[in-house]
């Protein structure tokens, strides 16, 4: 007679206990991961806003290769502001230095909001506007710096007027505004949206990211020295 096999069956598939164990152990590993993910995203964005901030450093310098040293105002008044580079055709009035170096990158000619403002945009900065609120952009011009003089009425600051270019600041990372100030006053302008640190372009073109407090109350990184 043949004889029969009466070997079990194999189970198949898992326990309601068997998935709920998996699936907790998948949120465990997500919870722990999570923050090393959000905090290698932050560190990118960092990079990425160093790397555009190189950028306009090197626009900064064709800017001023073209007009004999001098830098881009922080604000161009036609009416007022000393005529040593640019126009004083009313297109030019009320012009931002942002926009000079705008022109400079589109290659355009034009002291305009051309393009989309990109290269003015740190990854980091969620409330960016381009063109419909001017100065509400990402990186900020020293206010005490290449742009003192043109914006008080003293002229206009020239390379040579920077006696320590590697530690001076050029631009950086603002709040909002196309404006730094530092120094230790109440609005100082500087954004720190790199986990507390802030990125800087020093007017010798080099790249780097430094403390709030140490940006802030450091006033050699912010004045033009003196002869």
């Amino acid at each position: 007679m043949p004889s029969h096999s009466h070997a079990s069956t194999r189970r198949q598939g898992f326990t309601l206990v068997e998935l709920l164990v998996v699936i907790s152990i998948i949120s465990m590993l997500i919870a722990i991961m999570l923050p090393a993910l959000g905090s290698a995203r932050k560190t990118a964005q960092a990079i990425q806003c160093a790397n555009l901030q190189k950028q306009l450093g090197m626009a900064f310098k064709i800017y001023t290769d073209n007009y004999k040293q001098w830098y881009p105002p922080r604000l161009w008044r036609s009416a007022t502001s000393p005529p040593q580079w640019h126009t004083t055709d009313v297109s030019v009035q009320n012009a931002y230095w942002f926009m000079f170096i705008n022109a400079t990158i589109q290659n355009d000619g034009l002291a305009t909001t051309h393009g989309t403002g990109k290269h003015f945009r740190c990854p980091s900065h969620e409330s960016f506007l381009w063109a419909t609120s001017l100065n509400q952009i990402s990186y900020g011009y020293n206010y005490y710096g290449p742009s003192t003089k043109p914006f008080t009425g003293g002229g206009n600051s020239n390379e040579r007027d920077m006696k320590r270019p590697s530690e001076t600041i050029l631009i950086g990372d603002s709040i909002f505004n196309d404006t730094m100030t530092g120094r230790g006053t109440s609005s100082n302008g500087i954004g720190d949206r790199h986990q507390g640190k802030t990125n800087i372009v020093w007017v010798d073109g080099h790249v780097s990211r430094q403390g709030y407090e140490e940006t802030d109350k450091n006033d050699a990184w912010w004045t033009i020295a003196a002869d």
